[in-house]
């Protein structure tokens, strides 16, 4: 059993680790959740930030006897000095309380042991983490987390490699601001969002510079991109060689195409895609503004998924966004479901459909609303 610590959106961490692993998946409280899997690799996960083996359930809340607990918990075996952690979710503690609880664990443990605070609140970052290696033999960074009345208990083993994405979106020889780049951990929840069986293909009919397919062939994955700028295309061709210096790859290929009537010529297994978002802005749209693009991202995405729709099996998956607009009370979006529906498509539900899947940060004026369809 895992022990998974969700990222900045619970909500959408949560649907991609019940894509991949159905109702092996039971949420834990607001930020964590447990998976009953042997085998969970979190560099293939985009919004899972920690992954610990469970090491005990308590049926308790109380944060004394969780600390008396601790202190009986074995000393991690390694040679030199221990570095110690603690992240907390869901207790009402404070860092000071987690640093005397820190300090009896050392006590516990004797021998050399340093321990690690939080910079902020009662959690170890990822970098943090990363950076003292909590994660490696001797070390630990304990993960504790209430849910009602119950605790688990966890060593994290598998942290997110935020340098490695960091990597691979900024070396890449060609990227643009202009385009408005889709960030690495996005196109991994896409991709596993679309659940493409291993070694199969994947489709991305709007490749841009090519991440979902960089993503995808990390993944083992063969890829198919295609998109209906040249320079994209170039770009896409030129980010995927680059990838192929230092990796080994499944086969792909890029190609210039209008997702609307493009006829692909080998089948694919899924379809992960980031189309056309809208103009960039940087004052908020008016209500007519809104209309207009809404009727034109309407027609654009109908239209690919018409005709992809003739070109896939029953059963295949389609992972893309839509955009989402900020306004005072949530966000405004673009409404195509009725229409896919028509279409011979039927949604994904992974949250209450009230709770719509939405990746965007604060300050942003556009979001980008998951979408997962099934070819019926």
């Amino acid at each position: 059993m895992k022990i998974a610590i969700l990222g900045r959106q619970p909500e959408i961490s949560l649907a991609e680790l019940r894509s991949l692993y159905g109702s092996a998946v039971t949420p834990f409280g607001p930020e964590a959740a447990l998976i009953n899997q042997d085998s969970v690799n979190i560099d293939r996960l985009g919004g899972t930030i920690k992954l610990a083996e469970l090491e005990s359930t308590l049926e308790t809340a109380d944060w004394q006897q969780i600390r008396d607990y601790l202190t009986q918990l074995p000393r991690p075996t390694g040679d030199s000095k221990a570095l110690l952690g603690l992240s907390t979710y869901g207790f009402k503690v404070n860092s000071k309380e987690i640093l005397a609880t820190g300090l009896s664990i050392k006590k516990a443990w004797g021998g050399p042991v340093r321990i690690v605070p939080a910079n902020k609140g009662t959690v170890i970052s990822t970098a943090q983490a990363l950076h003292n290696r909590l994660n490696e033999a001797g070390n630990a960074d304990w993960l504790v987390v209430t849910n009602g009345k119950q605790t688990v208990i966890g060593r994290a083993e598998q942290i997110q490699d935020i340098e490695g994405y960091t990597a691979r979106d900024q070396a890449r020889p060609s990227r643009s601001a202009k385009i408005g780049m889709l960030p690495p951990k996005l196109a991994q929840i896409l991709i596993n969002l679309a659940s493409p069986q291993p070694g199969s293909t994947l489709l991305d009919p709007f490749c841009g510079s090519g991440v979902i397919l960089q993503e995808a062939l990390l993944m083992g994955l063969s890829v198919i991109g295609s998109d209906n700028s040249r320079e994209m295309v170039e770009a896409a061709k030129q980010n995927l060689n680059w990838l192929a210096e230092t990796h080994r790859l499944r086969s792909w290929s890029v190609e210039l195409a209008d997702a609307i009537n493009h006829q692909w010529s080998v089948p694919v297994g899924a379809i992960a895609t980031e189309s056309y978002l809208g103009p960039a802005i940087s004052s908020p749209l008016s209500v007519d503004q809104q209309r207009q693009i809404k009727a034109e991202i309407n027609e654009l995405v109908i239209a690919w998924l018409a005709n992809l729709q003739t070109q896939v099996l029953p059963g295949t998956k389609v992972a893309f966004c839509l955009p989402a607009w900020r306004i005072k009370d949530g966000f405004s979006r673009v409404n195509i479901l009725d229409q896919t529906v028509e279409l011979g498509y039927t949604l994904e539900q992974f949250a209450p459909p009230d709770q719509p899947l939405i990746y965007w940060r604060p300050g942003q004026m556009v979001g980008r609303e998951i979408i997962v369809l099934r070819r019926q």
